[in-house]
C-alpha cells in the first residue's frame, strides 16, 4: 500500500478516483498491473467489499454506469468481471446482478483484450 501511495492519508472518494482516472489515462507505471491487482488495491483502501461497492455505486448513480466506466478504463470486460467475482463468496448473486445490468447474457460475455502497458 505504501509503495503505491507513499503519502497515503484518509482522503475523499473523489480525490482517489480523480487520481486513479489520471493515472490510468497517463499509463502511470505503478498502475500497470492486472485488473485483479487494481481491484485488490481499491478494496484494501475501502476495507470491505460492501463499502467499496456502495461508494462507487453512489458516485456513478447506477450500476450500469459504474460497470461501463470501469470496463472502458480497462479495455477488457471479462478479466475485470472475473476479478470482481473472486472477491464475492457467492458468485451466483454477483452474476445475476451483472446480468440484470446488461439485460442479456450475450452482452455480459464479451471479448478479452489485455490492458496496454
Amino acid at each position: 500500500m505504501k509503495a503505491l501511495f507513499p503519502h497515503h492519508r484518509r482522503r475523499s472518494l473523489s480525490f482517489w478516483f480523480s487520481w486513479l482516472f489520471y493515472a490510468l489515462r497517463s499509463n502511470t507505471p505503478c498502475l500497470s498491473h492486472t485488473e485483479a491487482n487494481f481491484v485488490t488495491t481499491i478494496m484494501t483502501m475501502y476495507k470491505t467489499e460492501a463499502n467499496f461497492v456502495i461508494s462507487i455505486m453512489t458516485m456513478y448513480k447506477t450500476d450500469a454506469d459504474f460497470v461501463t466506466t470501469i470496463m472502458t478504463m480497462y479495455k477488457t470486460d471479462a478479466n475485470f468481471i472475473i476479478a470482481i467475482m473472486t472477491m464475492y463468496k457467492t458468485d451466483a448473486d454477483f452474476v445475476i446482478a451483472i446480468m440484470t445490468m446488461y439485460m442479456t447474457d450475450a452482452n455480459f460475455v464479451m471479448p478479452i483484450h489485455h490492458v496496454q502497458d
